[in-house]
C-alpha cells in the first residue's frame, strides 16, 4: 500500500512598522492519495487557509492559529479522519515556514543591511559658527531601488557626545515626500566632528549608528601665500614676488590635516640700481602651488563674546613648481657690457629647498 502526500502552499507575511512579522496568511493545496491493490485507489485534493503568528522569543515557532478552513470535504468517514492528517500537514508547514520568515526578519534588522538614513543637507556638507543652526530633512530610503520608504526615526542625540549642541526633536516620523526635520543647534564652542546621530526603523528595515549621522562640515582654509625672495650674490642681484591664495580641504582619516592645490603668480627682475654689468634673471607668469599637508592645530580658546581667540600650531608641507625666469650672462667688449643670449632659469628652483 502507497501513501502520497502533496502540499502546495502560498504564504504571505505582514510586517509592521516595527520591522518584526505581525503575522502570516497561508493558502494550501492538499492532494491525498491511496495507491495499491489493499485498498481502492484514491485521490482528493483540499484547500487549507488560515493565518499565524510567530514567536519572536522562540525563534519563529507558529503560534496563535487562527481562521483555519479545509474546504471540499463531506460527511464521509474516510474524508473526516484526512481531515486530522490535512491539520498536521498544515501545522508542518507553518513550522518551517515560521522559522524561514524568522530567519528572514532577522536579516533585514541588521541595522543599515536593507535601507540607509539620507540627510538633506547632506552630512559634512554645512558649516555652522558657534549656536548657529540648521534644520535637517531625514528620510530612510532602500539600499537597492533608492526607494524612500515611511519610517519612524528615534533616539537622536547629539555628537561626539550628548550636549555638544542640541538636537530637536528627538523622535519623529517620515513618508515619501514629507521627510522629518531635525534642528542641530552647533556649540559655543567648536568641536571635531559636531553633529548628531539618529536611529531608524521601517518595514523595509532598520539602521541606526554610525550610517545614521549628520556631521557639521569641517573647516575649510584659505593659505594666503606671500613671498619675497632677494638673492645678495654680487654678481647676479635678484628678487622675486610671489603670491596666491590656496583652498584648504580637510585630509580624510588625518586628523587636523588638510591640503590643496592652486596657481601662484610671480614677478622676478632685477632689484633697483643694479649693476648693469650683472647677469640679468627676469621673467613672470604663474606656475602651480601644491599644499601636500598643512597641519593646523586651534587653542579652542574663546573670548568674552564667544568667539574663538588664541594661537595655533601650524606645520606646512609645500611644493612649488617650475618657473620660466631667464638669464643673460653679461660679458665685457671692449670695455663695454655686453647682454648674451637668454637662458632657462627657473629661479624658485635654485632658491627654495
Amino acid at each position: 500500500m502507497l501513501y502520497r502526500r502533496k502540499v502546495v502552499v502560498e504564504l504571505k507575511g505582514k510586517v509592521g512598522d516595527d520591522a518584526k512579522v505581525q503575522y502570516v496568511d497561508f493558502d494550501a493545496t492538499v492532494t491525498l492519495q491511496h495507491i495499491g491493490t489493499e485498498l481502492p485507489p484514491y485521490s482528493h485534493t483540499y484547500g487549507s487557509t488560515g493565518q499565524f503568528t510567530i514567536d519572536q522569543r522562540m525563534m519563529g515557532l507558529p503560534e496563535q492559529f487562527k481562521n483555519i478552513t479545509v474546504s471540499d470535504f463531506s460527511a464521509g468517514e474516510a474524508e473526516a479522519k484526512d481531515a486530522q492528517l490535512i491539520a498536521s500537514l498544515t501545522l508542518l508547514v507553518a513550522y518551517f515556514s515560521g522559522l524561514t520568515y524568522f530567519d528572514a526578519q532577522t536579516e533585514w534588522n541588521k541595522p543599515n543591511t536593507c535601507v540607509e538614513i539620507t540627510f538633506k543637507p547632506a552630512t559634512k556638507t554645512k558649516k555652522l559658527g558657534p549656536n548657529e543652526s540648521v534644520a535637517v530633512k531625514t528620510e530612510l530610503r532602500t539600499k537597492e531601488e533608492q526607494a524612500v520608504v515611511p519610517a519612524k526615526f528615534k533616539e537622536a542625540k547629539e555628537r561626539p557626545r550628548e550636549r555638544n549642541g542640541t538636537v530637536l526633536p528627538k523622535e519623529a516620523e517620515s513618508q515619501p515626500g514629507a521627510p522629518a526635520t531635525f534642528t542641530y543647534k552647533a556649540p559655543a564652542t567648536r568641536v571635531k566632528h559636531s553633529g548628531f546621530w539618529v536611529g531608524a526603523v521601517s518595514r523595509a528595515g532598520v539602521a541606526q549608528a554610525r550610517d545614521g549621522e549628520w556631521e557639521v562640515a569641517d573647516a575649510s582654509y584659505v593659505l594666503e601665500f606671500k613671498s619675497r625672495i632677494a638673492s645678495t650674490e654680487p654678481t647676479e642681484p635678484v628678487e622675486s614676488l610671489a603670491a596666491g591664495k590656496i583652498v584648504l580641504t580637510p585630509i580624510e582619516g588625518k586628523e587636523a590635516w588638510y591640503r590643496g592645490s592652486g596657481m601662484l603668480g610671480y614677478q622676478t627682475g632685477p632689484p633697483p640700481n643694479h649693476d648693469p654689468c650683472s647677469n640679468l634673471v627676469m621673467g613672470h607668469g604663474t606656475t602651480r602651488l601644491d599644499v601636500a599637508g598643512m597641519f593646523i592645530k586651534l587653542s579652542e580658546k574663546t573670548d568674552a563674546t564667544g568667539h574663538q581667540a588664541g594661537s595655533a600650531d601650524i606645520e606646512l608641507h609645500y611644493l612649488i613648481h617650475p618657473t620660466n625666469e631667464t638669464v643673460r650672462h653679461w660679458a665685457m667688449v671692449e670695455y663695454q657690457c655686453v647682454p648674451g643670449k637668454e637662458f632657462p632659469y627657473p629661479f624658485f628652483m635654485r632658491c627654495t629647498p
